[in-house]
């Protein structure tokens, strides 16, 4: 290299910083961050303020932002939000699983135990209705 070109090196070059979709956030992130907020209470409160795009890249900005910034923080499980997986004490009944109870005529198939076991008053009005109009 030439006595130049090294003298150049002194001086770095003025690039752009890069625009994200994120940057309007980034100072709420940090502060609540700071102030020893949850994740999960972070990145609800960022998409009610109006964040609008993908809500994986959201998260995963306020993972590495933890990451690199606050390593005595704990991060939080993002499978509850980002794949909704419900708690254990929520019972979900999906619609395939109500028709096939309440469309069950033969005694020997198994049915599910939930509605047995709640008594849901709809499904057995349901119930009673489809069995009479059926036969």
């Amino acid at each position: 290299m030439t006595e130049s070109e090294i003298n150049q090196l002194d001086r770095p070059g003025n690039y752009k910083k890069r625009r994200t979709i994120i940057d309007s956030y980034i100072n709420i992130i940090f502060k609540m961050m700071a102030d020893g907020i949850s994740d999960n209470l972070i990145y609800f409160y960022v998409i009610s303020k109006g964040y609008c795009g993908k809500r994986k890249s959201l998260w995963n900005y306020i993972y590495c932002i933890e990451k690199n910034n606050y390593p005595a923080r704990t991060p939080m499980n993002p499978k509850r939000i980002m794949e909704w997986v419900y708690p254990e004490d929520v019972i979900r009944i999906r619609r395939n699983g109500l028709l096939r109870y309440l469309l069950t005529v033969n005694p020997k198939t198994k049915k599910i135990a939930i509605f047995y076991k709640y008594h849901i008053p709809i499904v057995c009005a349901t119930k009673t209705f489809i069995r009479k109009n059926t036969h």
